[in-house]
């Protein structure tokens, strides 16, 4: 089982050295990439190392970015939105309305620490144009696609103040998003929060060392699973709140004894993942109604384990043919060296015979008998260190080096606990087990997926409550029974917790 790895064998990222993604990537950039991301999405979770960043081939049009950040929050650029058509008057020029619509949008994208109100979404309008801005700006206004958050300017919007109290029941990020919403709006509000605390299943939990230092674990959501469009990611902007990318080249894999695994394994791995993705999606689609049947853990599981079959198989293969050219090389070493002794030998052995002869006539008794000179070395290592090839790292040698990066796993351990691990991310954004998703259907969402990189929040997700519960009035401890409608009004009756 999957749990059952990772409980031996705990993989956990670190962003030492990772940047603030919130200032190191400006909204411009951010669609950019996600432009080109779009014609090489592939379908499937995928979790490789780095951002998906591609290079680019041309900068966009001012156009063609206006139309992207559309695209990105989930609006069409060139058609009616939920809404949207009863702000639309008979007399106007549908595509114009659009990209004048896609233009206020990508104003307030560009700095979302400001108010834009109506008059300065029009400066940039043509004025035989300006009269669609009315119907654009309220429509993004009302519905929330500009002009919201927890940002001090746009906390203080001018805006009409209405008498009436809203209640929201739950203080999670959506109850508290839409109190701050309301709030902007000039409505009173009144959250009604069954537990102790905000944040619902956000829930960041402080971990004391007892020597003044101190750490904090998300026990609940803790990842922005894309930050193109994201609101998450929008908001931690408006708070000040770095987002660091924990799917850079720079971020390592830790065992749960603190060994790093090296990057190569890492890489390895990752693209293999990849390919099972794609192979278990082609499967169910080959399959049709047939694969309904069919958990992904077991396409998945199957996969794998051909495939680990396969690669331990080729790098055995690969180790048995580079000794056999180590061997060859060996051997035609040897010969090389044999040959230059034998050509050597004749004139070495008459060259010592004169020598020894002068030296014996000049120091030497007659009758002292002659020694012939020692025989030369013939072993094919001896004497010869110029002679031997600088050799790339055999997959031997490689293979030592990838298991001293493996920590106390060998490389196939190394390599089936990784896979775990991103087996494990599947379980981690779907909420359940790989035995009860379906092969043919787990990823029907990933087409509404933000884009963009995934990143985590220094400190916690508490950080993002924190600018949503400032000014908001919360009745903790009151779990809502029930809602009652009458023409005087709503009532809700709430029990208090212990």
């Amino acid at each position: 089982m999957v749990t059952e790895a990772l409980e031996e064998e705990v993989l956990s990222r670190a962003a030492a050295a990772a940047a603030s993604y919130s200032s190191a990537r400006t909204w411009t950039e951010a669609v950019q990439d996600t432009i080109e991301q779009r014609s090489h999405r592939k379908r499937g979770l995928k979790r490789s190392r780095g951002n998906g960043k591609l290079k680019r081939q041309k900068e966009l049009t001012d156009e063609q970015l206006e139309e992207e950040i559309a695209y990105a929050i989930g609006l069409n650029a060139y058609g009616i939105n939920e809404h949207e058509e009863g702000v639309l008057a008979d007399d106007l020029d549908d595509y114009v309305y659009f990209k004048v619509r896609n233009h206020i949008l990508a104003r307030w994208r560009g700095d979302v620490n400001k108010y834009l109100s109506e008059e300065d979404a029009a400066s940039k309008i043509m004025p035989k144009h300006r009269h669609l801005v009315a119907a654009a700006w309220r429509y993004l206004d009302t519905e929330g696609h500009i002009n919201w958050g927890a940002a001090p300017a746009i906390m203080a919007r001018p805006c009409k103040k209405y008498e009436e109290t809203v209640i929201i029941i739950g203080a999670g990020l959506a109850g508290l998003s839409a109190a701050r919403q309301l709030q902007n709006h000039g409505y009173n509000v009144m959250v009604v929060e069954g537990s102790d605390r905000p944040g619902g299943r956000v829930h960041t939990h402080r971990l004391d060392a007892g020597n003044g230092e101190a750490a904090v674990a998300d026990l609940g959501g803790s990842i922005i699973t894309g930050v193109d469009g994201n609101p998450l990611a929008v908001l931690a902007r408006q708070l000040g709140i770095p987002l660091h990318d924990i799917n850079g080249d720079n971020v390592p894999l830790y065992l749960r004894d603190g060994t790093q695994l090296d990057t190569a394994v890492d890489m390895q791995v990752d693209k293999v993942f990849n390919k099972l993705l794609d192979t278990s999606a082609d499967l169910g689609d080959q399959l049709g109604s047939c694969s309904d049947a069919l958990s992904l853990q077991a396409a998945l599981d199957g996969l794998w384990h051909r495939e680990a079959k396969r690669i331990r198989r080729q790098e055995q293969q690969q180790q048995a043919l580079e000794q056999q050219q180590q061997h060859r090389v060996d051997c035609l070493m040897h010969e090389q060296f044999v040959a230059q002794q034998q050509q050597l030998q004749p004139l070495l052995q008459n060259s010592w015979l004169q020598l020894h002869h002068n030296c014996r006539l000049a120091t030497q008794p007659l009758w002292q008998p002659l020694q012939p000179p020692p025989p030369l070395q013939s072993h094919p290592e001896a004497n010869q260190p110029q002679l031997q090839p600088q050799l790339a790292p055999s997959s031997e040698q490689q293979q030592q080096q990838w298991q001293g990066l493996s920590g106390s796993l060998s490389l196939d351990k190394a390599r089936d606990a990784l896979m775990q691990w991103h087996f494990a991310n599947i379980e981690f954004a779907n909420a359940a087990g790989l035995g009860s998703l379906s092969v043919r259907h787990w990823d029907l969402d990933s087409e509404h997926e933000h884009e963009g990189a995934h990143v985590f929040l220094p400190g916690g997700n508490l950080r993002l409550l924190q600018g949503l519960v400032q000014g908001v009035p919360i009745l903790y401890k009151a779990r809502a029974r029930l809602v009652q409608y009458s023409t005087s009004g709503v009532s809700l009756c709430a029990h208090a917790v212990a």
